[in-house]
Formats: C-alpha cells, sequence, structure tokens
C-alpha cells in the first residue's frame, strides 16, 4: 500500500503512521470495499472477498484477466485506507440520521444527510464507479 500512495498527492503523513495503524486501516478499507456489489463474478467459489472476478472490464471496455485485482481497485483500496487513517469519523453516524428537522426555540437545523457510516467516499467511488454494479455510467474527463 505504502507504494500505491507514493504518487498521490497529499498522502505524506502515511509514512507517519505506525505498522499497526497502517494495517487496520488497509483491513477495514477492504472490509468496506467488499460490501458492495459488482459486476462479473467472484473468480473461485472458493475466495474469501469480491475480488479477483471474472466478466469485468476498466472504464474503457478493456478486459480484466480474473487472476489479478485491478489496479482501479487497489487505488480505492489505498485511497480509502489512508482516508480512513485521517478521519476515524468515516465509520462514525452523525446522530442525526434519524431527524429530518430539529428545532429548538427560534433555531432550527435541516441536517443534509451526505454521508453515512461507512459510506463509500466520492473521490473512492470514482475509482471503482466502472466495476460497481448500478453505477450510473461511465465517467467521462475533460
Amino acid at each position: 500500500m505504502d507504494l500505491l500512495l507514493l504518487d498521490m498527492v497529499g498522502t505524506a503523513s502515511w509514512d507517519d503512521l505506525s505498522e499497526e495503524t497502517k494495517e487496520r486501516c488497509a483491513i477495514t478499507a477492504t472490509d468496506l470495499i467488499d460490501q458492495h456489489e459488482y459486476k462479473g463474478a467472484t473468480a473461485a467459489d472458493d475466495q474469501a472477498l469480491k475480488f479477483p472476478r471474472t466478466g469485468i472490464s476498466d472504464g474503457d471496455g478493456r478486459a480484466i484477466a480474473d487472476d489479478e485485482i485491478p489496479r482501479i481497485v487497489e487505488k480505492a483500496w489505498a485511497t480509502w485506507a489512508f482516508a480512513l487513517s485521517q478521519d476515524d469519523t468515516l465509520l462514525s453516524d452523525t446522530g442525526l440520521e434519524g431527524f429530518n428537522r430539529l428545532k429548538a426555540g427560534k433555531v432550527e437545523i435541516e441536517p443534509r444527510h451526505t454521508r453515512r457510516a461507512g459510506a463509500m467516499p466520492e473521490h473512492v467511488k470514482r475509482f471503482l464507479r466502472p466495476l460497481l454494479k448500478n453505477s450510473g455510467g461511465r465517467v467521462v474527463r475533460a
């Protein structure tokens, strides 16, 4: 994972983390990635994780070998692990999920439910979008 983060802007603080913290973040990111549904099928019936997969292609339609974990998955995994290392609230609900509106006297708050505990951050989703089921189409960069 260190090599994946090496070339990413803003990830220098990863090097300062203990190996134990890095490992915990990597395991958590793996678990979170595995909670989503992906195109294709697992490469082996007895594999523990969702990757590698058969019948998948990258965002440009190139087939991905069924014996490899796609580079975009590795980048998403590293990016999510790094995000977790920097913000442990990514695994916590805000506490306002059950409310549409809160009012105390003249003060009224309408929470924007834009984040849920363990939800995939948008910058991670951009890596995985070509592989996600029902991802809403292809991303084209200008």
